[in-house]
């Protein structure tokens, strides 16, 4: 294995007000730009529009990216299991997923059963997605490059590759982009479009409750202190503050939460999902983060109830989606920095390259692309990619109309209806 190069630190925007937020115990809420502004009158009364409509999306300019992020890494080959290929078990003795346990999408590769439910609603699988170009293994950097949509490493911009997906469609959204973390995300910062992550539904909409008596003379005091008379932090405190009052009272205005989600992280996440939505709101991206998917050990025990969680949960949002009159405007993308090793270890995987990417709703069921090679890896034994992650993104960045984000050529997974109004 290539030894992992010093761990690469991402420099935020506005580095004052992130400290701030989190100084101040907010978390669960925090603006990921200094552009979302003051409490205006223009803001209320856009918000109380939408969370007030009643009708449903119908315009491609209503179109809505919810990425999930497989975070550390995620096995491609026991996810899509090339159980038609002798060497495949050859070098995974212990931890080969058997035929008997895979959905067959022909006679050499099968999806890992635990995704049966996916399956069934018309998954789409990108095989061969990775690094084509200055590959590293290292947890730091790969992250990073997805996160900022940096193909080969050269990318100098402070903007990620949602949050520039968020600026190209910002339209008079209160928020355009959420990431569903504690802390922010480098993949959700945008220039101009207002993003924001969101740790608590319910920790951010009871922070600025009506019940808190002391808060809203606090907000007004903040409001009122001129900027230039008070030192950075205290116009730090009060930028950040009026951030936290926009978005805490858009959440306070969601919609009901829909029955029948897992109670695991990522039910939950996806449920808080399903509630902005169909609050027609205005949010066009969701950035979702999911999982430990760095299976250097104990693999056989992991991996699998990892996708388990990842099929019930999904499939449940897909659910509520198509219920709700959403089925047709709601894509979900899979995203993880990189694959595992081809060769086992003593009951895992360590890093490898190339790997799988999942599609759900409006697309192209099914197994789609060039199955890496497995008698023909690179030096240190990993799969060879043959589709780059920037013709992936390219893809997500044409479902929202999109076509200023030149990352590589859109892959033909969308349905037909919606590629060909990309």
């Amino acid at each position: 294995m290539k030894k992992p190069v010093a761990d690469h630190h991402y420099h935020y925007p506005d580095p004052e007000r992130r400290q701030l937020l989190r100084f101040i115990g907010m978390g669960a809420i925090g603006g990921a730009l200094g552009n979302i502004g003051g409490v205006a009158e223009a803001d209320q009364n856009r918000l109380h529009r939408r969370a007030n409509s009643t009708t449903k999306p119908g315009a491609d300019s209503d179109r809505i990216l919810v990425v999930i992020e497989l975070n550390g890494g995620n096995d491609g080959l026991n996810t899509l299991v090339p159980y038609g290929h002798g060497n495949y078990y050859d070098a995974r003795k212990a931890l080969g997923i058997q035929p008997d346990a895979v959905i067959p999408f022909d006679g050499s590769f099968g999806l890992n059963a635990a995704l049966a439910g996916l399956h069934q609603r018309g998954l789409s699988v990108m095989q061969g997605i990775g690094t084509t170009t200055s590959p590293n293994l290292s947890h730091f950097q790969m992250q990073d490059r997805w996160y900022r949509g940096d193909i080969d490493g050269t990318y100098t911009g402070e903007t990620g590759f949602l949050g520039r997906c968020c600026d190209a469609v910002k339209g008079d959204s209160v928020v355009t982009g959420l990431s569903l973390e504690y802390t922010q995300s480098p993949i959700i910062v945008a220039k101009q479009a207002r993003t924001a992550t969101l740790g608590s539904l319910e920790g951010a909409t009871a922070l600025f409750a009506k019940e808190n008596a002391l808060l809203p003379d606090g907000i007004a005091a903040i409001h009122k202190a001129r900027t230039e008379q008070l030192s950075s932090l205290f116009g730090t405190a009060r930028e950040a503050m009026r951030d936290m009052v926009i978005l805490s009272n858009f959440l306070r205005g969601v919609a009901a939460p829909s029955k029948g989600y897992p109670d695991t992280t990522l039910g939950e996440k996806l449920a808080v999902v399903s509630r902005i939505i169909r609050t027609n709101g205005g949010v066009r991206v969701f950035h979702v983060p999911y999982g430990d998917f760095d299976t250097h050990t104990s693999q056989g025990n992991k991996h699998t109830p990892l996708l388990k969680q990842l099929n019930d949960a999904t499939s449940v949002f897909l659910d509520d989606m198509q219920a709700s009159g959403y089925g047709d405007k709601v894509l979900i993308a899979t995203i993880s920095e990189f694959g595992r090793r081809v060769q086992e270890n003593d009951s895992g995987t360590d890093h490898g390259n190339g790997s799988v990417a999942m599609m759900a709703g409006p697309v192209i069921a099914g197994l789609h692309g060039e199955a890496p090679s497995l008698r023909n890896l690179d030096a240190d034994g990993n799969l060879k990619p043959t589709t780059s992650y920037g013709d992936y993104y390219a893809t997500l960045a044409a479902w929202l109309g999109v076509s200023d984000i030149v990352l590589g050529s859109p892959l033909p997974l969308l349905a037909s209806a919606t590629q060909a109004n990309s």
